[in-house]
C-alpha cells in the first residue's frame, strides 16, 4: 500500500516565513560562536527533480584566529533538497541545505568561497540532524478485539519512500507493508457448537445473577 503527502509551494512559502528569522548553529564544539542567521526569505523557486531555491539576507558569525567576527549577508542563495538516504540500514528522509552563493558585506571574494564551503559542510543533514526516521514513525501495531478469533494484531511497517519535486509541490510517497498477526489457530467447539475456551465476563456475570435469582425464587 502507498501513502502520499503533497506540500504545495504556497504552503511551503508560508512555513518558511513562519520559521524566519532563524539561527542555524554550526557543528560542535563551536556552535556557540559560529552560526548562520537568516531573515525572512523570498518565495521559493522550484528546481524540478531536486528541491526549491530561495534567497534571503542575514548575518554570519564566525571566528578567525580566535577573533570573533560578524558579517552581514547582503544576499544569499539556498537550495532545500529533500532526499531519501540510508544510515546503518535505517531509511531516512533527510533535508539538505545547500548554500549556492552568498554576497557577504566587506568580505573579499578570495575568502568568500572557502567560507561558503565551510558553511555547507556544517549544513549537511548529518550535522543539522534534519532527518526523519520515517520507518520508526510509521511502524505501528494495532491490537484487534479478542472477539475476532484468533487474530491478534494488525502490523504496519515502512522501509521505502520516494520524494519528488515538480512545478506545483514537493511530493512524498511511503510504501506501507500490512500484516495480520495470528495468536493461534481457531479453538475447539463442543457438540452444541460453543467455543470451549470462550468465556465472556459480562455473560458469565449475567448467568450468575440469573442462577442466584432462580435459587432464591
Amino acid at each position: 500500500m502507498r501513502v502520499e503527502a503533497h506540500i504545495e509551494h504556497g504552503t511551503l512559502n508560508r512555513l518558511l516565513h513562519e520559521i524566519a528569522p532563524v539561527r542555524i548553529h554550526m557543528t560542535p564544539p563551536d556552535e556557540g560562536n559560529r552560526w548562520l542567521e537568516l531573515d525572512e526569505p523570498s518565495p521559493v523557486q522550484p528546481i524540478i527533480g531536486r528541491g526549491v531555491r530561495l534567497h534571503a539576507v542575514g548575518r554570519f558569525r564566525f571566528d578567525m584566529m580566535g577573533i570573533p567576527l560578524s558579517v552581514r549577508i547582503q544576499r544569499i542563495s539556498l537550495v532545500l533538497e529533500p532526499r531519501v538516504v540510508e544510515r546503518n540500514g535505517t531509511p531516512l528522509l533527510a533535508f539538505a541545505i545547500d548554500l549556492e552563493e552568498g554576497d557577504l558585506a566587506n568580505v573579499p571574494k578570495l575568502f568568500e568561497r572557502p567560507m561558503v564551503k565551510r558553511v555547507n559542510r556544517a549544513l549537511s543533514p548529518d550535522n543539522t540532524k534534519m532527518v526523519w526516521a520515517f520507518g520508526d514513525t510509521l511502524t505501528q501495531r494495532f491490537l484487534l478485539p479478542s472477539r475476532i478469533e484468533p487474530l491478534d494484531a494488525l502490523s504496519v511497517s515502512s522501509s521505502e519512500a520516494e520524494v519528488t519535486v515538480d512545478a506545483k509541490a514537493v511530493h512524498f510517497a511511503f510504501d506501507l507493508a500490512l500484516h495480520i498477526e495470528r495468536s493461534d489457530e481457531l479453538g475447539d467447539v463442543d457438540d452444541e457448537g460453543f467455543d470451549t475456551d470462550w468465556s465472556d465476563p459480562a455473560t458469565s456475570a449475567a448467568l450468575g445473577r440469573m442462577v442466584a435469582f432462580g435459587a432464591d425464587g
